[in-house]
């Protein structure tokens, strides 16, 4: 009976030291990526298609925070006003507020106390384009 009982003890070893199922190996399953998710499944004309898009979106984003980026430069200059460049930016101005609609021309202009005028029609303008900044670049994150 000492003979059953050993080899009893060394099947168990032996069988504890053998690989387990895959099954029992891992409570968590991997994660599954993205890329392979989603990719994978499509044909590489629609990967393109969306590689594309995502380029477009990047260049558009990019000149939407450029032209905000100046509106509010303009904005901060002509409420504080330099006057080595004060013709240049009144040019500018003027030409960016040409291309505003007119009821939207000097709403909610503020004099300050620089001597300048705080353009609030440039300035929501601008906010507006850093919004649809942030829109074109989660578009762009939902195509990635």
């Amino acid at each position: 009976m000492a003979k059953h009982f050993r080899e009893d003890t060394a099947t168990t070893k032996t069988a504890s030291r053998r690989p387990q199922a895959a099954s029992h190996r891992s409570a968590y399953a991997e994660p599954v990526r993205r890329d392979d998710y989603y990719l994978d499944d499509e044909p590489s004309a629609v990967a393109g298609i969306r590689a594309v898009g995502r380029g477009l979106f990047l260049l558009l984003a990019w000149a939407v925070r450029l032209c905000a980026f100046v509106l509010f430069v303009v904005v901060m200059l002509n409420a504080i006003p330099v006057p080595s460049i004060k013709y240049h930016v009144a040019f500018f101005t003027d030409f960016v507020t040409s291309y505003l609609p007119w009821h939207a021309l000097g709403t909610l202009d503020v004099d300050t106390p620089f001597g300048g005028t705080f353009r609030c029609d440039l300035c929501l303008l601008s906010i507006a384009l850093f919004v649809l900044d942030w829109v074109l670049c989660r578009i762009r994150a939902v195509l990635a």
